[in-house]
C-alpha cells in the first residue's frame, strides 16, 4: 500500500507464497529510476515498522528488462537424461548462439557429463603409486 503512492507508477504488481512476498513496480519511462528506487525504499521502510520483526529484511533491486530471457525453450525426450543434455548444449546451445543478436544462452537443467574410473589397487601398487 506504501509503495502504490509514489508517482510515475506505471505497473505495480505482487505475488505471494509461504513465506515470500515480491512486489513489482514499473514506472513510466520518463522517470528517473535511481530517485523511483529511493521512493521505494523509503516506503518500505515505513512499512516495517508494521511487519513482525523477525522476518528476514526486504531486498530492493533495480531491474534491467534487457537482462531478462527473451526466449525460453524446453526439450523433451525419450532417450537418456545424459544423452538429451549433451544434444541441448552440443546442438541446440551451439545453433541459438550462431543467430545473429544473440546475446548469450543458457542451459538450466539436465545433468553434466560423467566420467567414472575403477582403479586397479594391485596394478597400482604395482607401479609405486598410492
Amino acid at each position: 500500500e506504501n509503495v502504490n503512492t509514489i508517482s510515475g507508477i506505471k505497473q505495480l504488481r505482487s505475488t505471494s507464497a509461504d513465506g515470500l512476498s515480491q512486489v513489482f513496480v514499473e514506472f513510466e519511462l520518463e522517470e528517473n529510476v535511481d530517485v523511483k528506487a529511493q521512493d521505494v525504499r523509503d516506503k518500505v521502510n515505513i512499512a516495517l515498522r508494521d511487519l513482525p520483526t523477525e522476518i528476514d529484511p526486504p531486498v530492493i533491486e533495480k531491474v534491467d528488462p534487457d537482462a531478462a530471457p527473451i526466449m525460453s525453450v524446453m526439450i523433451a525426450s525419450n532417450d537418456a537424461i545424459g544423452d538429451l543434455s549433451t544434444y541441448a548444449d552440443e546442438v541446440v546451445k551451439e545453433a541459438l548462439q550462431r543467430l545473429p543478436g544473440v546475446g548469450s544462452v543458457s542451459i538450466v537443467g539436465g545433468r553434466l557429463r560423467e566420467i567414472r574410473i575403477w582403479l586397479d589397487a594391485n596394478k597400482l601398487r604395482a607401479f609405486g603409486v598410492t
